[in-house]
């Protein structure tokens, strides 16, 4: 997950970069990626297990992501890429501290002896930080798009027509 978070930055430049059709610098970073996250899966993967296969996926994800397609759009598209960086990091480690604050009270409230309590302790993490999680992303007219859908679905199940403005 934090490998992921670390690579988020370079997501914006390479769908820039696929919509410009600049398919050349994509290769010459992702390729890279993907024969490092093999390498570094046959060696970590063996030696540490689960731990070690997480770390040869989250350690090319952050360099190609965080490294190497930001520090190529920010010099050969000329971007402001570093300030957009900073607010988007601190975004996903304040995201990533909230939603491992709300798991741990769900697991302490609820509990890890069965799996009933595990499955419900999931289904509190789910509904306090992703749920929220998604209106937030969402833009306004996205949730204005998705309130209106919603309400529709409900409207037609429950068989009756409904009323006023979405």
């Amino acid at each position: 997950l934090i490998g992921l978070m670390l690579g988020l930055p370079g997501v914006p430049v390479a769908l820039l970069l696929h919509q410009i059709n600049r398919p050349a610098p994509l290769l010459l970073i992702l390729l890279p990626q993907i024969a490092v996250g093999l390498v570094l899966t046959f060696i970590l993967g063996s030696t540490y297990g689960a731990a070690g296969a997480a770390a040869s996926v989250a350690i090319p994800e952050a360099l190609a992501g965080l490294l190497g397609l930001t520090a190529y759009g920010a010099i050969r598209l000329s971007l402001p890429i570093w300030p957009s960086i900073v607010r988007m990091m601190s975004s996903s480690v304040a995201a990533a501290v909230l939603s491992g604050f709300v798991a741990s009270l769900t697991l302490r409230l609820i509990g890890t002896e069965n799996l009933a309590e595990q499955v419900l302790s999931a289904l509190a993490w789910w509904t306090a930080v992703v749920v929220p999680g998604v209106f937030i992303m969402l833009g306004g007219d996205q949730r204005r798009w998705l309130y209106r859908t919603v309400r529709k679905a409900a409207c037609s199940q429950l068989g009756r027509q409904c009323s006023g403005q979405a």
